[in-house]
């Protein structure tokens, strides 16, 4: 997501998006004039945040707050 594409069955461009936190500065290379600027946040995972992200996508999915383009099935 940090480098452009073309979508191969419509032929549209995807421009890149730019990661708000790099302070390092690891995906700067990568970005281009047609950046999205500010549209990515890197996290670092563990554990406890992959059972707290797990749990909330779970809550979320479950209310119906959250829809897929494509049902299941």
């Amino acid at each position: 997501m940090v480098k452009s594409q073309i979508d191969p069955d419509t032929g549209d461009f995807l421009p890149d998006f730019g990661i708000i936190n790099d302070d390092e500065g690891f995906y700067k290379k990568y970005r281009t004039k047609e950046v999205q600027d500010d549209a990515l946040f890197l996290i670092k995972a563990n554990a406890p945040i992959n059972t707290e992200i797990y749990g909330y996508i779970q809550t979320q999915l479950n209310s119906g707050r959250i829809k897929f383009l494509i049902d299941e099935g």
